[in-house]
């Protein structure tokens, strides 16, 4: 793999994250929700602890791979 063809996703997911911040703070009523309506049928704990974990498996994707062929053609993402 060229030098040249290295991509750099830092900055991107940098102007991602407040997006999926934002999105978080809008969903965590309705989650809370939830999860007290399901908590006598067990399903309320999972439901809370779900997105701590999903966050957690985002900041830690090592191995992602991404290769970029041509300037204009094709992204490959991928986890090694």
């Amino acid at each position: 793999m060229d030098k040249d063809s290295r991509a750099s996703l830092w900055i991107p997911l940098i102007l991602v994250w407040p997006l999926v911040l934002a999105l978080h703070v809008i969903l965590l009523p309705w989650i809370v929700a939830v999860a007290v309506v399901t908590w006598r049928s067990g399903w309320g704990m999972p439901i809370l602890l779900c997105w701590p974990a999903l966050f957690h498996l985002c900041c830690v994707l090592r191995g992602l791979k991404v290769e970029v062929t041509e300037t204009n053609e094709l992204v490959l993402i991928y986890f090694k």
